[in-house]
């Protein structure tokens, strides 16, 4: 089936087509090692392959790889099963990322949740079990997804560059079209901000009007950093290898408090490193010097125009928010903007 918000199109695998992707996974994970690189992360959420095997509310096979929770798991055990049965992989870091939560319904409420946290934790004892060396935390059914990453609906932003996926699904055209005109274009944003309004926004009705986002002294991002915390302190209860968590993470305070509390034993990123891409060596710093409130002069802003600008732009941080006061002409506000993009790659 095509997936339910863009229609993206799918097949559904033959058992030949199950083995011949696992040998291509083992294979590929030879090639790691063969590079000398450092591991291995089986994308194992956000709606990607093993997610459409995991998740209940996608897989609706009827041979071995559907039905129960461990038939749903064997496609994801045989992999890791297989590049652990291999010698130069038997010790390579093999890091199982899972959407812990589906939120299948997050956008429809009327579809079926998905994968819940005790299916996850099952999962990943499964994972340790077949070789895993670690669990990373995420959410979501797909991506996009309302909670990942979790944040706002740039309205200004697809208009721009979602005719690049016009003819990628059943659903594209009809949502570029809706992206295109004011009107429709709230309509969605309602949609897909609804299960988060409350981090976004400060009352019912500035959620409706699209004004009136979080107040500066608590905004968006800090109040969703660690959103996946309570999935990962669970699942890390059940099993002994570590687990890592995403979630918007970028202040210290949050970083550290997360670890200290035993709710994971480390934080990943993603959009907070397109905004402040030496964030790492802040953080660094900020500990040698014991500032425990540090948190980035500008920080991301959650507002997600970096995952519409990337259909057709070079991947970077898109926000010109960031730098309203430290550059007010709108112009020149532009060109520093552009230009820290660009830092990023020179």
């Amino acid at each position: 089936k095509p997936d339910y918000f863009q229609g993206i199109r799918g097949q559904r695998m033959s058992e030949d087509d199950i083995d011949a992707m696992v040998a291509k996974f083992v294979a590929a994970a030879r090639r790691v090692a063969k590079a000398d690189l450092d591991g291995i992360e089986l994308h194992s959420g956000n709606g990607y392959l093993f997610t459409q095997f995991l998740s209940e509310a996608i897989n609706n096979r009827s041979d071995a790889y559907g039905g129960t929770l461990a038939k749903r798991f064997l496609f994801l055990k045989r992999i890791i099963e297989g590049i652990r049965s291999d010698a130069a992989l038997k010790d390579m870091p093999l890091i199982v990322k899972l959407s812990a939560i589906d939120r299948y319904n997050a956008i429809y409420p009327w579809k079926h949740p998905g994968t819940t946290l005790e299916d996850s934790i099952k999962v990943a004892q499964w994972c340790e079990a077949a070789g895993a060396s670690a669990i990373h935390v995420s959410t979501g059914s797909m991506f996009p997804h309302p909670w990942n990453p979790a944040g706002y609906l740039p309205g200004d932003m697809p208009p721009r560059t979602y005719k690049s996926l016009i003819d990628s699904g059943k659903y594209t055209f009809a949502l570029y079209l809706a992206f295109r005109y004011r009107w429709s274009r709230a309509i969605v944003r309602l949609v897909w901000e609804r299960t988060l309004r409350e981090y976004l926004y400060r009352n019912f009705g500035s959620f409706i009007t699209g004004r009136g986002r979080t107040d500066a002294d608590k905004p968006a991002w800090e109040l969703l950093e660690g959103i996946n915390l309570e999935a990962a302190k669970a699942i890390k209860s059940s099993i002994k290898i570590p687990v890592l968590c995403t979630g918007a993470f970028q202040s210290l305070e949050g970083i550290e408090g997360a670890i200290r509390r035993g709710e994971c034993d480390a934080v990943t990123m993603a959009r907070p490193l397109l905004a402040n891409p030496t964030l790492p060596n802040q953080l660094q710093a900020a500990v040698e010097r014991k500032d425990w409130s540090f948190r980035p002069e500008e920080p991301c802003t959650l507002c997600n125009r970096c995952l519409f600008a990337v259909l057709e732009h070079p991947l970077g941080c898109y926000d010109e928010s960031r730098y309203l006061k430290t550059h007010p002409d709108p112009i020149d506000r532009y060109d520093y903007m552009m230009d820290q993009v660009f830092k990023f790659y020179r």
